[in-house]
């Protein structure tokens, strides 16, 4: 979800466009709008991620011969945890009086888990049917998930990338080329066990495997939450940055352009009655995705749409929207019960920290330029601090006012 600007100096106000579509098919989702499967803005955002970083990446090793891990890491910690942080440490304290009881132990505990990029293996290992049961939908941090899947591919990718840069110039090959094929058999690897999980093809386990997983069964729930079968979402947007569209005749273009946001929209509109996704049903918003990054700047009306100054101003805040839309709702709901109108109005309300949250966090930050050791020390300190003190602020009174009943 994070934001193009920053890693790179190329801006594409397609792309930004692109995240724009992605946050409000997932807001319109959430607020009960229009998009019954809005939830595949996610998988948008996935693949958005995995071409832009690693656009960045592949543009720093042709350049300079190298690619800087450290300055990498400080880039993203700049960029996603103290917007991150400030949201979980308001939403925390918030909950402390606004929340439902029964919901402040699961919205703690998952702050916990997201202040340290985990908050999809908490609610696959303690909730696993959270995300689309409705009683677990006052959970105001649920949304989390995402964000700590992208963060855990952040962990891993530049690792990805040494390998894939020490085995093409063995093999004497294009470092562009050994990374596609690197990562298109990791992805393939990847859809493999996501496509297996999600139909249920995979054999019970047992033992400290299943003690581990806090299940037997490697099921739909394993491919939407856990990173091993969602990994194939952005080493897809990797594999495409290793090509080059730029001889493709401008008819052929606008084709792929129009299809690709006809898949995305699509499968925001039809998809809510697929059973095992993410599974096969994901490489529909996935491809639609990949067809609208390849076009890149092409004249036409989805490029209009896509480059409008809307579109980009949704798409730059679209980072601290999705941070704060969905507590917004939860807690709007929590606030107002049974009002007409309260998620929509909620949404729509949310744009406002998100608005603050760009200009004073997300920009500042940013723009710091690389100072990873100062910035490490300082956000260790203060925003990790932060979440971690609003946490057991909500704990220590949830336990206060109904200690017997703390699951």
């Amino acid at each position: 979800m994070s934001n193009v600007m920053g890693e790179s100096n190329s801006y594409r106000a397609d792309i930004q466009g692109l995240r724009a579509i992605a946050i409000l098919v997932v807001v319109c989702y959430h607020s009960g709008i229009f998009f019954k499967s809005g939830f595949v803005g996610v998988d948008v955002f996935f693949a958005i991620s995995g071409y832009v970083i690693s656009s960045s990446l592949i543009r720093e090793i042709e350049n300079n011969g190298r690619i800087s891990i450290s300055q990498f890491y400080a880039r993203r910690i700049r960029r996603l945890l103290p917007a991150l942080a400030v949201m979980l440490s308001i939403v925390l304290f918030a909950s402390t009086w606004l929340s439902a009881l029964s919901a402040r132990v699961q919205t703690v505990r998952t702050g916990m888990f997201a202040t340290f990029s985990a908050a999809n293996l908490f609610l696959f290992r303690f909730r696993p049917d959270g995300y689309f049961v409705v009683g677990e939908k006052t959970n105001a941090l649920l949304h989390t998930w995402s964000l700590s899947i992208e963060e855990q591919f952040y962990l891993l990718f530049p690792m990805v990338m040494l390998v894939a840069i020490s085995l093409a110039q063995k093999s004497s090959v294009n470092i562009r080329v050994g990374i596609r094929y690197v990562c298109a058999l990791l992805g393939v690897i990847s859809l493999a066990i996501c496509i297996g999980a999600s139909i249920g093809r995979f054999p019970e386990v047992s033992g400290k495997f299943s003690r581990i997983l806090g299940t037997t069964s490697i099921d739909a729930r394993f491919a939407f939450y856990l990173p091993f079968a969602r990994a194939w979402e952005f080493l897809a947007g990797v594999v495409l940055a290793t090509f080059s569209f730029q001889s493709a005749r401008n008819i052929r273009k606008s084709i792929t352009a129009y299809l690709g946001l006809a898949l995305i929209i699509g499968s925001a509109l039809f998809l809510h009655d697929a059973t095992s996704f993410p599974g096969f049903w994901a490489l529909i918003p996935i491809v639609g995705a990949l067809n609208l990054l390849s076009a890149g700047h092409t004249n036409g009306p989805v490029n209009s749409l896509l480059t409008s100054r809307a579109m980009c101003w949704i798409g730059d805040r679209s980072y601290g929207w999705y941070l704060w839309h969905w507590p917004f709702i939860v807690l709007g709901q929590r606030i107002w019960p049974n009002t007409p109108f309260v998620r929509e109005l909620a949404a729509i309300s949310s744009l406002l920290p998100a608005l603050l949250s760009y200009q004073f966090i997300e920009s500042r930050w940013r723009n710091r330029g690389n100072r990873p050791k100062k910035d490490l020390t300082s956000i260790l300190f203060l925003f990790v601090l932060l979440p971690l003190l609003a946490g057991a602020l909500l704990f220590w009174h949830a336990n206060r006012a109904q200690p017997n009943n703390i699951q």
